[in-house]
């Protein structure tokens, strides 16, 4: 299930910095896959690389 939210650049810019627990906390929390989010093969995620470097001309 997702969430959004919809932010204006200052309400983004106002979200106070990260603190150490948290950074820790996201740093060893596991990854769940699901329908929405699958684990993606070594060649999809270069598709995908590729794709976004044309559309972004990088």
């Amino acid at each position: 299930m997702s969430t959004i939210k919809k932010m204006t650049l200052e309400e983004i810019k106002n979200i106070p910095p990260m603190t150490e627990a948290e950074r820790n906390a996201l740093k060893n929390s596991p990854i769940t896959y699901d329908e929405e989010s699958p684990k993606l093969s070594k060649e999809e995620l270069s598709q995908f690389r590729n794709s976004v470097m044309m559309f972004f001309s990088i």
